[in-house]
């Protein structure tokens, strides 16, 4: 039934009374060759009647349950006899799909072969109704790569199928862990025993397990002095790097001249951890006691977490 009307009710008891598709307007001579010539294939060998099977019991099953779709199944020797176009009847197809599965179109067993077959590619391309164009494509690129196309980019992904080489256009974002802590006031220390670096903790929580994280501390214009007294050899500094509460690295710095050489120091580990919640800190002291500066002229101080 060719027709201008695409009322549902109507096209269901169109089916109904025997219509073997039912084609509305606007569509093109190529759509309506391709449902004549599947009547033409299939009229000769199948009858319908509503609640039953076709004619021949390998070659076609279909059924239509309250117009909540028609589902299609080729099988056996007669499967590529299958070639119907349905796509007028406002995407209420079914393809193996039984009405008791909502949303699905298509439900197929196995793999699906999709044939170059004169194209430039073989492929699926992906439509979307606003705007009313085919936005995207997945499929290949060309004899040897595989990839994803978009409308406004071109091939935004290619893998070459022999080196496994990928190829991405634009940039690449997922949601794994960026985080740190950053300060710049000056913070001192007078004690020989581990004491923490103030606010130079942060705690972050892992999702997966074994997941790799780089974790590294950046301690800048660090000086120890001995104040009012004259030149001192080897003063000297000691920071670590702990993560729940063990040390990963550690670092000692000696200074000359009473002390008046501004350091940078730098802690840094990569490691896997655990699925859960984990807390990396900077602890330090003044291996003689004597003052120990960091941030000494605003410099910052932070730690950065980053899992890759």
């Amino acid at each position: 039934m060719v027709t201008g009307n695409d009322d549902e009710e109507v096209a269901r008891r169109a089916l109904e009374a025997g219509a073997f598709d039912y084609v509305c307007k606007p569509f093109t001579l190529e759509v309506l060759a391709r449902v004549i010539s599947a009547a033409l294939v299939l009229g000769g060998r199948c009858r319908w009647r509503r609640g039953r099977r076709w004619g021949a019991p390998r070659l076609l099953h279909r059924w239509l349950d309250t117009w909540n779709g028609i589902g299609l199944i080729a099988g056996g020797a007669h499967r590529q006899d299958l070639r119907l176009s349905l796509s007028h009847i406002r995407g209420r197809v079914g393809v193996g799909v039984a009405p008791t599965t909502p949303g699905l179109k298509i439900d197929a067993a196995g793999r699906i072969r999709l044939r170059q077959a004169g194209q430039a590619s073989a492929g699926l391309w992906l439509h979307q109704d606003t705007p009313n164009d085919d936005r995207a494509f997945v499929g290949m690129a060309d004899d040897n790569q595989v990839g994803l196309y978009g409308k406004g980019i071109g091939w935004g992904l290619a893998m070459d199928i022999n080196s496994g080489n990928v190829t991405i256009k634009g940039r690449c974002s997922n949601s794994n862990i960026r985080t740190a802590v950053m300060k710049n006031n000056k913070v001192d220390i007078t004690t020989a025993a581990w004491a923490a670096m103030p606010d130079m903790s942060l705690t972050f929580v892992a999702a997966i397990p074994n997941s790799h994280f780089h974790i590294t501390a950046f301690i800048n214009g660090v000086q120890s002095n001995t104040p009012n007294v004259g030149p001192v050899q080897n003063l000297a500094a000691e920071f670590r790097l702990l993560l729940d509460g063990g040390v990963v690295d550690f670092t000692r710095h000696e200074f000359h001249q009473s002390g008046w050489e501004l350091r940078g120091v730098f802690l840094s580990r990569l490691l896997p951890l655990n699925a859960g919640q984990h807390t990396v800190a900077v602890h330090w002291r003044s291996a003689q006691g004597q003052n120990t500066s960091a941030c000494w002229y605003g410099d910052t101080r932070q730690i950065q977490v980053i899992e890759l």
